[in-house]
């Protein structure tokens, strides 16, 4: 197979499960508009930064797990790259049972943490206090969704991701608008949405198809010191997804109110699909890079990163100019029911903050190109910028130079000043590659 085609086979499908995963997070708000109240759906948007924890922590251990693994299996070494997938299921287990525990134990200082106000604290802890019973199959179900991409079986994943998907906005219609449950029956909907593609995951690596197999480890932990830097980065960028909403969660408060905060939990939701299309090629991508890396083959690893970069644009293009156009019935679809004042400030806040997903892309690709090639220092100073160096910086930029209504620009502003670093970086290291000769090693 071509690597054009195995770019394709692998990026499309994990483009399509962070669509999958990112349209049902967003009808989950819908029917909490809906069918609660908007004060309900800021609420939500309150406690998004929990579960970017969990996805974050399944990013750091699992990412770094997949880049060891793809480098051992493309060097022959199965018996190496079941002994790496094994430990790392069975540390987050471990870990994740801990994190339930706290969370219960500490469900009100979380909520206030995360910003819960008077109108917003029944809310949140509702809701969060559900989901935090849930963290296991969160973590886990991330964990093997990434390691069944790895293990060769990309569809499968977007396959099982569909299911997931189905089955939690066929429990939100049930639970919330049916039975009336509330908040509760969403944060019920979606945390048996991650149990059944856990379910599913487990089955696969159980079954006979599977090229990684679980099997008995010893508790050796010091390849932690190679798994920890490689996923850091991408966990970065998973938890500076929670940061950015827990940074303008606080700031839309004082600048605007809880209308502010009903606001950009709209925008986030589409600015989670246009981050989640870019870590989609980056992870499609990444056990390939990986792959090339342990056959030391330079000329791939350098096409493969052409075509992440490319996608990434024309990705970033095409949704700018359709959250555009489109920008009026998106914001209808969550608030429709308020006066034509608020939903044209909805709108107009929407398309500042478009100008951000120009030149997102470039520095996501990047980011996990760096990851996949086992530069673990250079993604996580991209991860580090522009995941909380940069947005405070982005947003105070954008408030002084503009006032309050450019609050929605702040974050277009740390891209774009993060892209310059990136694009240092990148050149830095590629010219470090003789690419003219595929069998020289690799730098470490």
């Amino acid at each position: 197979m071509s690597i054009g085609k195995k770019f394709l086979k692998y990026a499309i499908p994990s483009v399509v499960s962070m669509w999958v995963f990112t349209i049902y997070t967003m009808v989950d708000g819908i029917f909490v508009s809906n069918g609660v109240s908007e004060l309900a759906l800021a609420a939500v948007n309150i406690s998004v930064p929990f579960v970017n924890v969990l996805f974050g922590l399944a990013l750091w251990f699992t990412v770094g797990t997949s880049t060891l693994v793809s480098v051992a299996m493309g060097k022959g070494d199965h018996d190496e790259a079941n002994r790496v997938f094994s430990l790392n299921f069975y540390v987050l287990a471990v870990l994740s049972v801990i994190i339930t525990l706290f969370g219960m134990l500490n469900l009100d200082g979380i909520a206030h943490f995360l910003g819960a106000n008077a109108e917003t604290l029944d809310y949140v802890k509702s809701y969060l206090g559900i989901l935090i019973s849930f963290s296991i199959f969160y973590i886990l179900s991330y964990c093997l969704e990434v390691l069944v991409k790895t293990d060769g079986f990309p569809v499968l994943a977007t396959a099982c991701m569909c299911l997931g998907a189905i089955t939690n906005i066929g429990l939100d219609y049930i639970f919330v608008i049916k039975l009336n449950w509330g908040i509760n029956g969403a944060a019920w909907a979606t945390g048996i949405s991650q149990v059944t593609s856990f379910i599913i995951f487990f089955i696969h690596f159980m079954g006979k198809k599977s090229n990684l197999k679980f099997v008995k480890v010893k508790p050796n932990l010091s390849v932690y010191k190679t798994i920890i830097p490689l996923g850091l980065p991408d966990c970065i960028m998973e938890v500076s997804s929670g940061v950015t909403v827990f940074m303008y969660n606080i700031v839309l408060v004082k600048l605007i109110g809880n209308s502010g905060v009903v606001i950009y939990t709209i925008i986030s939701y589409i600015f989670n699909l246009v981050l989640m299309t870019m870590a989609g090629i980056s992870q499609g991508i990444q056990p390939l890079i990986s792959y090339a890396l342990g056959e030391n083959n330079k000329k791939n690893i350098k096409k493969l990163y052409k075509m992440g970069i490319f996608s990434a644009f024309v990705s970033g293009v095409a949704l700018f100019f359709v959250f555009r156009i489109f920008s009026r019935g998106i914001i209808n679809i969550f608030i429709s029911g308020e006066s034509d004042e608020f939903i044209s400030y909805a709108v107009k806040a929407l398309k500042i903050f478009s100008y951000c997903f120009l030149v997102i892309g470039f520095n996501v690709i990047t980011l996990g190109f760096f990851t996949a090639v086992k530069k673990p220092k250079y993604s996580f100073i991209i991860s580090s910028l522009r995941g909380f160096i940069l947005i405070p910086v982005g947003i105070a930029v954008a408030v002084l130079i503009g006032g309050k209504d450019m609050v929605w620009f702040g974050v277009a502003v740390s891209e774009l000043i993060c892209a310059i670093f990136t694009l240092v970086l990148k050149n830095k290291y590629l010219k470090t590659l003789d690419f003219s000769n595929t069998n020289n090693a690799i730098l470490q």
